[in-house]
């Protein structure tokens, strides 16, 4: 009875004994079961990350090429843009070259006008002269020259009426080829400055087309001036009036464009 008794009580312990490890090994097992959850959320995570970050790096080597190739546009464009600006310099230089060429080609031709003005003017004097001295030797109610001073008055008078009418005809001249310069002058310094806002806006057609337009303006100018002065070996202007900006001083006339600051608006 006895040992009928320990024998159970034996088989329960190996039971509960039996129990409580397969309770330890459920919960193990569920334990793994959870450990391998969490890594495969891991695994997932990781996958994600690892996919977010080769995403990251492929949009960083694209971003890169992108700005490397504006890198390489832009260095283009500054070439561009400095072949045109060098260029645009050379045109500068040789329009600069054009105008002082047309500039001593006026003086020139001013100082043409002038000496042959003055001869002109010395020969209508001699003759003005030689008019008077001979309507005072027909003439019943003049005298004859009596002696070198009288001639010499006359002569003096004569200059001096002359002079005066040459002096009113070259004023009048003066300021018709003032106002006519100035005129030139204010197309020019426009010219000038529609230049400038086209070298400003970047676009090199506009610029070919204003150096274009300018140089027009300046063969114009230059056709103008020549037409407006006459030539070594030919007869003066209309009137006999000189036609250049000089006066009998030979100075230059207020306002002539051979003063003009043709590099002030550029």
């Amino acid at each position: 009875m006895a040992i009928s008794e320990e024998k159970m009580q034996m088989e329960l312990e190996f039971k509960e004994a039996a129990t409580k490890q397969e309770q330890q090994l459920t919960d193990e097992r569920m334990a793994l079961i959870e450990e391998k959850k969490i890594s495969l959320g891991l695994k997932q995570t990781a996958r994600k990350q690892a996919q977010e970050l080769q995403d990251a790096r492929m949009k960083l080597i694209k971003a890169k090429n992108i700005s490397f190739g504006e890198k390489k546009a832009a260095e283009k464009k500054e070439h561009k843009l400095q072949t045109e600006k060098t260029q645009l310099e050379e045109d500068k230089t040789v329009f600069l070259k054009e105008v002082e060429a047309l500039q001593q080609h006026k003086q020139e031709i001013e100082r043409n006008n002038t000496e042959l003005e003055r001869e002109n003017k010395n020969k209508e004097l001699k003759k003005e002269l030689q008019e008077t001295k001979q309507r005072s030797k027909e003439s019943p109610k003049l005298k004859p020259f009596s002696n070198e001073t009288e001639e010499q008055n006359i002569e003096q008078q004569v200059h001096s009426v002359t002079q005066s009418a040459q002096v009113e005809r070259m004023v009048k001249e003066a300021e018709r080829f003032v106002k006519e310069a100035k005129e030139r002058r204010v197309k020019v310094e426009a010219k000038l400055k529609e230049l400038k806002d086209a070298i400003s806006s970047g676009s090199t057609q506009s610029v070919k087309d204003e150096i274009s337009s300018l140089n027009q303006v300046v063969v114009e100018l230059g056709q103008s001036l020549y037409s407006q002065s006459w030539a070594p070996g030919a007869g003066p202007a209309e009137g006999g009036a000189n036609t250049g900006s000089t006066c009998s001083t030979g100075k230059a006339a207020d306002g002539d464009v051979t003063n003009a600051d043709f590099t002030e608006s550029r």
